[in-house]
């Protein structure tokens, strides 16, 4: 029962991240479609803060990928 309750907190804990990381990179997403379909450009500011933000959503994307990864510091292989 141990084990399994462990293993339902890291799967919510994996999905937590998962679930920011992709709401993190909607906003720049949605600024570059409405880019591409309009003749709105949008100001420095804003790519920055769409850029900062979707660069941490990548990053909480793919580090719980680097976390499980079965080639840790250390292991033989």
């Amino acid at each position: 029962m141990g084990l399994g309750f462990l293993l339902v907190k890291f799967q919510m804990k994996y999905l937590k991240s998962l679930a920011l990381g992709v709401l993190l990179i909607i906003p720049g997403v949605i600024d570059g479609v409405i880019q591409l379909q309009t003749q709105y450009e949008s100001m420095n500011m804003i790519r920055f803060i769409t850029g900062l933000s979707g660069g941490l959503g990548i990053f909480l994307l793919l580090f719980p990928i680097k976390s499980n990864s079965p080639y840790k510091k250390g292991s033989k292989k």
